[in-house]
């Protein structure tokens, strides 16, 4: 660097001049290309850490589908075993006999026939009503709508008189275009 001084000192000043702009010209675009170079380096890093951003939201993704499957097996087996807890009371039910097993008999059958899974049937308490008895049946149903109508009139048609009232409709948590619903129906049995 010594050396350098003393060259620069025999120089005119006009020349020094000149020399210490080349100088400064030669340690800027120096420095500009090293800036440059670690900018490359910084945009090249960036888009390594882009991409590993889009596959962990690819794979967050992937993970939430697959949690939903599992979700919806879950709920699937849950109301397959509470499906059959209720076929198994029900078939309790009709096991004591009489006119009731025939109305929930019927009831199924034709629920069956129609495309209407049952969830459940539960006959209420009957009532004396002197040269009659009512039956109150709760319902439960899964349907789609169209089957669901048919369904309900045919009910309405069987040999016992039944007449439907309450029906609260609401959508099916495990399949979409089907319907949950309940239905309160009351039986009217001739006395024996």
């Amino acid at each position: 660097m010594g050396k350098l001084f003393a060259l620069l000192q025999k120089l005119s000043p006009r020349e020094q001049f000149i020399a210490w702009a080349v100088i400064a010209a030669l340690v800027v675009s120096g420095g500009v290309m090293l800036h440059d170079a670690q900018q490359k380096k910084l945009l090249a890093l960036k888009g390594q850490l882009d991409a590993v951003k889009n596959e962990i939201g690819g794979l967050k993704s992937e993970v939430l589908l697959r949690q939903k499957e599992v979700d919806q097996a879950a709920a699937q087996q849950v109301e397959a075993k509470t499906r059959a807890t209720l076929v198994a009371q029900t078939q309790q039910q009709l096991s004591q006999g009489g006119r009731v097993s025939e109305l929930v008999s019927e009831l199924m059958r034709t629920a069956k026939e129609g495309g209407v899974d049952v969830l459940s049937i539960k006959p209420g308490e009957q009532r004396d009503q002197g040269s009659y008895v009512e039956l109150p049946v709760t319902m439960e149903l899964r349907a789609r709508f169209r089957s669901l109508g048919e369904y309900l009139q045919q009910v309405q048609h069987l040999q016992q008189v039944v007449l439907v009232g309450r029906v609260r409709v609401e959508p099916s948590t495990v399949e979409g275009a089907v319907l949950t619903v309940e239905v309160g129906t009351v039986s009217f049995l001739g006395k024996v």
